[in-house]
């Protein structure tokens, strides 16, 4: 069986409004270019950590191997920080019999004890 990763969305949400980004993936080889500290990294860890692979990046601890944008502050256009009040990461897959589900991952916030909810269903249907 093959699995494909379909969509990958991270999220933080302040008082100021939802912050995040939403990136969709096609079929065969991805290429993730972006300059130095602009989310390379967090984008594989968020990959990883949806899918309940902390111990493989090396999590011993229980904080997430995540910026401070998404389990502290977060700057806005004006450079403000504002601080973050949760914070979570989707990702959509997809297998080889045509059977998707996304899996949400609590960050930060209420309800952050949660390991992994997974819906079978696109992101589209549940964000």
């Amino acid at each position: 069986m093959t699995i494909a990763i379909n969509r990958l969305l991270l999220r933080a949400d302040t008082a100021d409004g939802p912050y995040g980004v939403d990136i969709p993936f096609s079929k065969g080889l991805f290429i993730l270019r972006v300059e130095n500290t602009h989310g390379k990294s967090t984008c594989i860890n968020s990959i990883a950590y949806a899918l309940g692979m902390e111990m493989a990046l090396g999590q011993v601890t229980s904080k997430p191997p995540f910026p401070p944008s998404l389990l502290k502050n977060i700057q806005n256009e004006n450079g403000t920080e504002i601080p973050v009040i949760s914070s979570y990461v989707m990702l959509e897959i997809s297998n080889d019999r045509g059977q998707i589900y996304t899996h949400k991952t609590v960050i930060l916030g209420a309800d952050s004890e949660s390991i992994i909810t997974v819906y079978e269903s696109t992101l589209e249907s549940i964000y």
